[in-house]
């Protein structure tokens, strides 16, 4: 399915993946990597569908719940995203990507008092980022 989909045929693609998902339905890793299928055809009512469903069959996989983060943050639906990436950062608490990506949730939404605090975790947590002085600047506005 992988072959088919980099060689762009993506009619057999999804064939095969949901072939084998009817067939092993209870596989997280596929069934995300469907998910991921769907999105990338902007299919993005069933990727969410089979990203929830990911969730589920796989817990501890971080970079399933920052991608149900992000689906919902294109949906505009804030609470959910902020909820899917703190759920991520409790499975994956060194990962200073999702701490960054829940900065920018908070930013966008305009939430300053979540941004300063987040902003001053990340800081301590991760003294070496890349993006500090992005990141200080939040905490002097």
């Amino acid at each position: 399915a992988l072959l088919y989909n980099n060689k762009g045929e993506y009619k057999k693609a999804e064939i095969l993946l949901k072939d084998y998902l009817k067939h092993v339905p209870e596989d997280g890793a596929t069934t995300f990597t469907y998910a991921l299928f769907l999105s990338e055809r902007q299919r993005y009512d069933e990727s969410m569908e089979y990203l929830l469903k990911a969730a589920k069959l796989s817990p501890d996989n971080h970079r399933i719940f920052y991608n149900v983060a992000m689906m919902y943050d294109f949906r505009n639906d804030k609470k959910q995203a902020v909820n899917y990436l703190n759920s991520a950062i409790k499975i994956d608490p060194e990962n200073s990507d999702y701490f960054l990506a829940l900065l920018n949730l908070h930013v966008k939404y305009q939430q300053i008092n979540e941004s300063k605090t987040l902003a001053k975790e990340i800081l301590s947590k991760f003294p070496d980022i890349r993006q500090k002085e992005d990141i200080q600047a939040i905490l002097n506005k």
